[in-house]
């Protein structure tokens, strides 16, 4: 007789495929090989075993719905966990007695009879498995089987006993019994080993990657992946309770646009996991572990002496240590922790915690005002006169957290001290310091929405300090300049403070300049020229002079200015004095931050390289003694722009790989999305760059056409269609841009050069585009110049135009961006017929060039090969080899003497020696691959196919060695500087 408390057949978990699984690709596949013996006849028991919210009740479902898929006709019983934990064998029994369809046999009576009389106890338990195992091959006589039993206590021993013997009797039957556990911490480590059918799996937290994954997966709202990155690590990588943290949390949290709480709200889960440790831990250990949780700054001893406990005699449940000591802080070793107690604890507990912790604070200390503004704020103390006195120490606190850079500390503080009584000035520059802090800290909406409080209260002389960060502010929230309250802001300046009027217009054209916004870049920055000389003017008439210090300051934010808007690097000298690569900058300079963001984008715009790298790397260094979410964004997102435009793709996947919990969302409407992608698809990681190029498209969603991120997605995508050789669509994408979008400066040229080279690869003349193209003739870039030599060069002069651009390209350039005039300079050839080729190159005897053309094309195709491989791009550089072997033929470089490189000469004679791949491999610190590509290029030019072939040749049967380029101590700057400008080749 089946009775209520056991699930009837075919009951179970709801089957919902897939459903919260992101990061358990290894655990489904093993699910699927299992459901494949099913099919097969073949049984086992598989336990998986984890922690409360791994994600074990989705992963049962999914089973479920895998073996259905797999297995149509399986008949499946679910088993409450509860039941089993009690009486196991009779429980399972029960049910398959109940499951057997036609005639119940002997041996399911038997058992039913030992099941419900009161003899049953005196039976041994191997006949109550012995019974269960004939209903099992009687149930599945016509039907594979599937059973489900969801958390079961596998630390009972009783438990533990029966599944081993189980799972060995059913091997030969076509029975799958999935079971889930919710075994404590630790405990995963001490199941029974796995044999006989039996398959004991720990379910861990998903690594960060996926746990990021299934923090998005299971928001409502588009969460960025700063933020997803962040919950996942403050929810320890655990699906479950990352799911309710984000129901939990509000929209703007989870898009970034407000903080987070400094403590997650607790869940279920962690509940369940630390409610029984936290019942039976001592006090003074509670005390201590609560301390942790809500104090601020307080060291490691003042925390032991507050509590009368030492923190490595706290042990977690897992009978490891449960706290630790980070810079002199105590902090959990369980990320959800803190929140678990704190949800599992009353508020009357916290307020002694907060008492004692005050009380042992030194008088007038950060640590005493902080547990004062929390008592009050909870229990609304009656102290009122306090307050003000609180106010004071929390906003003086914050005040300097954020000129030391500190920005999350500084805006965890005016958090809890918003709500206490303050004067009118006071809480002018407590918002102004919680405005910034929640900019820097990469909250633009909760920034906005402060520095607005801000702006309406500010006096004349305060205005321009509060309008600074407020524009930058919306900026960043918005992902567009606000023209038109830029415009408001300028205007009420200008009327008692020209110079800060003309500073403001000065920052409004950086950004639109960096925003791609060329028309109101002029616009501002003609704006603020004619402020500059206004002011000169009056104060001349006035008899008055500027300060020195002010003086220097604006004319430096002009000359970054106009060297950011107009494309071209402003002199060094004006931009030495930058305080934020020379000196100390606080972090309430908010424009001196943004100045020096500035001219690092203006050197990477203006191709300045060298210069870039140099500054850049000085502003990295500061910055990384910052806790300024922001600013390190944005310094990343410039890095990848200057590796990138340089192709020194192993540093920009570094960068890549490096960015972690950073908002590279924020800067410039997020256009660092579509360089991540770009960068991870030119490194071979396909499935991340379309997941980061997926970001980057929903961040272009919400902005503009016209917008830079909206651009660099277009981008991004033409060069996908052009790597996958679909050159019509390039085109389409190239001409959409340049027709729908206001390009101007480098933008315009980068899609004029897309567009030229997708339509010689298209077989396309472009003869047309020249005209158009004529407008970015004037790029100082040395790259592009000689990319529009290269495709621009009249038919007769094409090969001598290709041969200048490849010397000058390995002369001056980075190897990637050699590697692409390299590419172009082979296209352009290839058009060319045989006779035309070889007419040109004998004009250019002693150039080096051979004579006949597919031999011109192989060389120039191995050097760029070798010069994509120096530079990261493998994929290029097999690329660029596929289509060198596309229409080579065994023997036809001999005739030509094709030149071997260096790198080819040394290993061609390495393998006349007798040396083996892995040996050659070792001798020179490359990888095999490299040496296989390198040998295969060997082979190609001197028209053979084997070792022996090699070494049978003459030493002077080997071409002489092109030169390579130089080396440096990260293996992939310039051949020499971009900076400095080579001379445009001309034909002929």
């Amino acid at each position: 007789m089946i009775t209520d408390a056991i699930a009837t057949p075919e009951a179970g978990p709801a089957q919902v495929p897939g459903a919260g699984l992101v990061g358990r690709e290894p655990e489904l596949a093993f699910l699927d090989g299992r459901a494949q013996k099913l099919l097969a006849g073949r049984g086992a028991v598989v336990a998986v075993v984890g922690a409360a919210g791994t994600g074990k009740t989705a992963l049962l479902r999914e089973a479920v719905a895998l073996v259905r898929r797999t297995v149509p006709s399986v008949r499946h019983v679910h088993i409450p966990g509860s039941r089993v934990a009690a009486r196991t064998v009779p429980a399972i029994g029960r049910v398959l007695a109940g499951a057997v369809t036609g005639p119940v046999s002997p041996s399911a009576r038997m058992l039913e009879e030992l099941i419900d009389g009161e003899t049953a106890a005196s039976y041994p338990e191997r006949h109550l498995l012995r019974s269960t195992l004939d209903i099992v091959r009687v149930a599945t006589h016509q039907r594979p089987l599937l059973i489900t039993i969801d958390d079961v206590e596998l630390s009972h021993e009783r438990v533990a006993e029966v599944f081993a013997p189980l799972a060995a009797g059913i091997v030969d039957l076509p029975v799958l019994v999935v079971v889930t556990a919710a075994a404590p911490p630790g405990q995963e480590q001490k199941m029974p080993p796995a044999g006989g059918g039996l398959w004991v799996h720990p379910l861990r937290p998903l690594v960060p990657a996926a746990a990021a994954a299934a923090v998005r997966f299971h928001s409502d709202v588009p969460v960025p992946i700063s933020v997803a990155r962040t919950i996942a690590r403050l929810t320890g990588g655990n699906p479950g309770d990352a799911a309710q943290v984000c129901a939990m949390l509000t929209s703007e949290q989870l898009s970034g646009h407000s903080p987070l709480p400094a403590q997650l709200p607790g869940t279920d889960f962690s509940a369940r996991l630390y409610r029984p440790w936290w019942a039976t831990l001592p006090l003074e250990h509670r005390t201590l572990v609560l301390a942790a949780a809500v104090s601020v700054d307080a060291p490691l001893r003042v925390l032991e002496r507050s509590c009368s406990a030492l923190v490595s005699d706290v042990v977690g449940p897992d009978g490891d240590a449960a706290l630790r000591c980070a810079n002199n802080r105590v902090v959990p070793n369980d990320p959800r922790m803190a929140s678990a107690v704190l949800a599992l604890t009353p508020a009357r507990e916290l307020d002694r915690v907060h008492q004692a912790l005050r009380g042992h604070a030194p008088e007038d200390s950060l640590e005493q005002s902080w547990h004062t503004a929390c008592l009050a704020v909870e229990i609304h103390t009656a102290d009122a006169e306090s307050h003000p006195r609180t106010f004071r120490g929390i906003a003086e606190a914050s005040r300097q957290r954020l000129e030391a850079g500190d920005a999350l500390t500084a805006l965890r503080l005016t958090e809890v001290a918003s709500g206490l009584e303050a004067t009118d000035a006071e809480r002018y520059e407590f918002t102004m310091t919680a405005g910034v802090a929640a900019m820097y800290a990469g909250h633009p909406g909760e920034a906005t929405r402060l520095l607005a409080h801000a702006v309406f209260a500010a006096k004349e002389h305060q205005l321009y300090r509060a309008v600074v960060p407020y524009l930058i502010a919306l900026t960043l929230r918005d992902g567009a300049v606000p023209i038109a309250i830029t415009d408001t802001a300028v205007a009420e300046l200008q009327r008692t403070d020209a110079r800060a009027a003309a500073s403001v217009a000065a920052l409004a054209a950086r950004l639109c300049a960096r925003h791609l916004d060329g028309a109101n870049a002029r616009a501002r920055l003609e704006q603020a020229e004619v402020l500059v000389s206004r002011a000169e003017g009056e104060a001349e008439n006035a008899g008055a002079t500027a300060a020195p210090a002010e003086h220097a300051q604006l004319a430096m934010e002009l000359a970054v200015t106009r060297g950011l808007v107009r494309g071209s690097a402003a002199p060094e000298a004006t931009c030495r004095p930058l305080p934020a690569l020379t000196g100390a900058l606080p972090g309430t300079d908010v424009m001196g931050w943004a100045l020096a963001v500035d001219t690092v984008a203006m050197l990477v715009r203006a191709g300045q390289w060298l210069r870039a790298r140099t500054w850049l790397a000085d502003l990295d260094f500061r910055s990384r003694g910052c806790q300024m979410p922001l600013v390190a964004a944005e310094v990343t997102v410039l890095g990848l722009q200057l590796h990138l435009s340089t192709w020194e793709l192993h540093r920009a996947e570094q960068i890549t790989d490096e960015i972690g919990e950073k908002p590279v969302h924020l800067p410039v409407g997020g256009v660092g999305l579509a360089h991540i992608a770009r960068v991870l698809r030119l490194r071979g990681r396909v499935a991340d760059a379309a997941a980061a190029l997926d970001d980057a498209q929903h961040q272009a969603r919400s902005h503009p056409e016209t917008s830079a991120v909206a651009r660099a997605v277009r981008h991004e995508y033409a060069e996908r269609a052009a790597a996958g050789g679909h050159f019509q669509s390039v085109t389409e994408q190239f001409t959409d841009m340049l027709e729908r979008s206001r390009l101007t400066g480098d933008a315009r040229t980068a899609a004029h050069l897309g567009l030229l080279h997708a339509r010689w690869h298209a077989l396309e003349c472009p003869s047309v585009e020249f005209a158009a193209a004529g407008a970015v003739r004037g790029s100082s870039g040395v790259f592009e110049r000689l990319l529009l030599d290269v495709l621009g060069a009249p038919v007769e002069q094409v090969v001598a135009t290709a041969a200048a651009a490849a010397a000058a390209a390995c002369e001056h350039l980075f190897p990637g961006q050699a590697a692409g005039v390299l590419a172009c300079a082979e296209a352009r050839i290839a058009q060319l017929t045989p006779e035309q080729h070889g007419e040109q190159a004998a004009r250019l005897a002693g150039a080096g060039a051979p004579i006949k053309r597919d031999a011109h094309r192989r060389l120039l195709l191995a050097r760029t090969s070798e010069l994509y491989l120096l530079s990261g791009a493998a994929d290029l550089g097999a690329a660029a080899d596929a289509r060198s072997i596309s229409f080579a033929t065994p023997a036809a470089d001999t005739s030509e003497n094709v030149a071997l490189t260096a790198n080819e000469l040394q290993i061609a004679t390495l393998v006349r020696d007798g040396a083996s791949n892995k040996e050659i491999a070792s001798a020179l610190y490359v990888s095999i691959r490299t040496v296989e590509l390198r040998l295969t290029n060997v082979y190609r030019k001197l028209g053979i196919r084997s070792r022996k072939e090699l070494r049978d040749l003459s030493p002077l049967h080997l071409a002489q060695p092109m030169p390579t380029s130089s080396s440096s101590r990260d293996g992939v700057t310039p051949i020499r500087c971009a900076a400095a400008a080579a001379p445009s080749p001309t034909p002929g």
